[in-house]
């Protein structure tokens, strides 16, 4: 499953943000020039807690990191 991921600062751990609408991912899949839409933040960013090492963090749009489902594109070679 593909998801929007998060990198704390401090101890550098993934966490995830939010899942992205499979929907969203099998359009990629079938389309190149697809862009997947980043989520949107409130204004100024969303403070986040780091579930490794507690550090709260703000976090903006351009932080998120997309983390794709592999056996996605495993089974789209496969035809």
């Amino acid at each position: 499953m593909a998801r929007w991921m998060l990198v704390c600062p401090r101890c550098y751990h993934r966490f995830e943000y939010k899942i992205v609408d499979p929907d969203v991912v099998v359009q990629a899949l079938r389309d190149p020039f697809t862009v997947i839409p980043k989520p949107t933040f409130k204004s100024g960013g969303e403070t986040k807690t780091c579930p490794s090492c507690g550090m709260e963090s703000l976090y903006r749009s351009f932080d998120l990191i997309y983390s794709g489902d592999e056996t996605a594109f495993g089974a789209a070679g496969s035809d």
